[in-house]
Formats: C-alpha cells, structure tokens, sequence
C-alpha cells in the first residue's frame, strides 16, 4: 500500500499521527476477517506503536492484534511469529533498522501474508530529495521493488518547471484499488477537475507518467512557440544591431529560443507571472534593451545628453525582452 499524501508522510510537516494509525487499523482489520485470526504490526515509529495500541483497546481486536516498534528492538520471533500475517508500517525515507529488516525478511520467506503500508526505506528514497524542502525542493516518485505487488496506490503530484518550483502546470493523481489497473488523471492548470488520460494494468514508469502527464497538460514542445520565440529574439537583436550594438550573443539567443529551449517576455509579461520575478532574478539569459542601446548610440554620438537611466528601468522598458532559459519538466509530491 502506498499512499503519498502529507497527512500520512512521517517526514512531512502536515504529517497527522492519528490518520496514520487508523490507515494501519484498517489495514489490520482487513487482513483479520475471520474471527479467530491474529495479526502482527511492526511500525516504524514510536507515536504510531502507541497510537495503535490505544485504537486496539475495547475492539474485536484487542488480543488478537500485536503492536511493535522498531525502537523498542524486538528480535523478529517476538514480533512476527513464523505464519502469522505481518503489518509493516514505514520507514518514509528513513534507514529500515536491523530488526525490522530482519522481521520483514522472516515473514516474507515464511510464505505468510506481508502487507507493506508506506514502506519506503532510505536506500529507495534517497533520489526523491533533492534539495531543502524551503529551497523548492520536491520528493520524486516512488517505485515500488521488484517483487512487490501494490494492491492500493494514491500518488498525488504536481507537474512544474525545474527553473520555476513555486509555477504549477498541472496537477496530477495516480491511483490503483486491487484488482483494478492503475489509472493516471491530470487536472490542467485552467480546468475544474481532474479527467482520466490512461488506464495500465501494470504500475507506469515515472517517466512515463511525466510524458502522459505533458501531452494531457498541452506542455509537448510545439514548433508554433518555438518559431515566434526565435521571431521575437531576432527582432530585438535586428533592432539591437541598428543601434550599433554587438549582436552577437542575440543571435546565440534566436538559435536558442528556435530549438525551443527559450522563452521571451516583455517586462508585463513578468509582472503578471506568479513566477516571473523568479525567473527575472535567476534565470534570465539576455535582456535585449533595444530602446537603451539606441539611446547609449545616441549620446556616444553627441546627439543628445546622457537619460541617466539606471539599468532596472531600461529593463521595464516597453520594448526591452527578457530572454529566460527553459528548463526541463519535473513531477513532484505536494508540499503541504
């Protein structure tokens, strides 16, 4: 079972311990449908032991359900005897501790029932963590080790350029209730609610979903931006180069914008961007101020006496673009 929402995150700061233990019981009860069967949970950590052991009590489950944590350091015979069905709650992103491993390994070579609830351990998380969660950084997609069949998935994600992480392009939902496939649904940025683009009965590739992801969000590189990229490049150096101005950096910039990889603003298209101060700060490849390099012409010349100008107004000039580099797309978690 993986369920990547914050509320059940451990390591998330909208992590709620109480909806954790319930998901735990009802995986519990589940598993104990027949009225003399016994179970075993070993949880990662401490508050979801105690948590649970609390739900238990004045249930049809009391005494019939053992709760362990890994802190407490249970050799994997006290824990899970041999047959017995076994509940693993965690670790999200944390080293899985010795005896937990152990357990987990024992019940799995017993050929008993193992069911896995958000048992995402370091050594397959590492690469979700990319920089600081205050930095922009964003937890990659999880997938599953070989092995494991995933009998309940809600993977919820938001699609953004790697160059803007506060800019969400669209949301994205990835789900599976067993024995159904798995579906993935995009919600765009400009649309209500979410609507179903594909339906696999095996769990899709990460990058898979991401490319599903572009082409149901309208993000597919389109010759149509691309050409007046390059249009709008070459313009402003075309004026540039009449005001006696080097242009040869622009026309680097034009070939860029050409091949896609550029987008041109003016300085209200920032303005009216959640993510244009950003991407003015950081990301700016070139700003073509064919209004300023006239006027720079113009009093090297001795026409007229210098404007004084500084450089941010030239930059909020009607006719200066802001040439940004677009990076690649990324699929993340939600921050909460």
């Amino acid at each position: 079972m993986n369920i990547e929402v914050p509320e059940l995150l451990p390591s998330s700061r909208g992590y709620d311990v109480d909806a954790h233990a319930l998901l735990a019981l009802a995986a519990v009860q589940a598993v104990c449908r027949e009225a003399a069967a016994t179970a075993s949970v070993l949880t990662h950590t401490l508050d979801c032991a105690l948590r649970m052991q609390l739900l238990l009590r004045d249930t049809v489950l009391e005494g019939r359900v053992s709760v362990h944590c890994a802190a407490w350091g249970a050799q994997a015979e006290e824990a899970a005897p041999p047959g017995r069905p076994l509940l693993v709650v965690g670790p999200d992103g944390e080293a899985e501790p010795d005896s937990m491993r152990a357990t987990r390994q024992q019940a799995a070579a017993g050929g008993g029932t193992l069911v896995l609830l958000n048992h995402r351990p370091a050594s397959s998380t590492t690469a979700r963590f990319g920089r600081p969660r205050f930095l922009g950084g964003g937890r990659r997609p999880w997938s599953p080790s070989a092995g494991v069949e995933l009998a309940y998935e809600i993977v919820p994600l938001v699609l953004r350029r790697e160059s803007v992480p506060g800019e969400s392009l669209a949301r994205v939902l990835l789900r599976r209730s067993y024995p159904n496939p798995w579906v993935l649904m995009v919600s765009r940025r400009d649309s209500d609610g979410y609507i179903e683009v594909a339906r696999r009965e095996t769990r899709p590739t990460p990058r898979a979903i991401q490319q599903l992801s572009e082409a149901s969000a309208g993000l597919t590189p389109s010759p149509a931006p691309a050409k007046a990229a390059a249009a709008a490049a070459a313009a402003a150096a075309a004026r540039a180069a009449n005001a006696g101005v080097d242009t040869s950096d622009m026309a680097t910039t034009a070939a860029a914008a050409a091949a896609g990889r550029c987008r041109v603003c003016s300085w209200v298209d920032l303005q009216a961007q959640p993510w244009g101060m950003q991407a003015y700060a950081s990301s700016s490849l070139l700003r073509l101020r064919a209004e300023a390099a006239a006027k720079e012409a113009a009093e090297a010349a001795g026409g007229v006496a210098a404007s004084g100008r500084g450089w941010l107004e030239d930059d909020k000039a009607p006719s200066t673009r802001h040439v940004l580099a677009i990076t690649g797309l990324t699929l993340t978690l939600p921050l909460p």
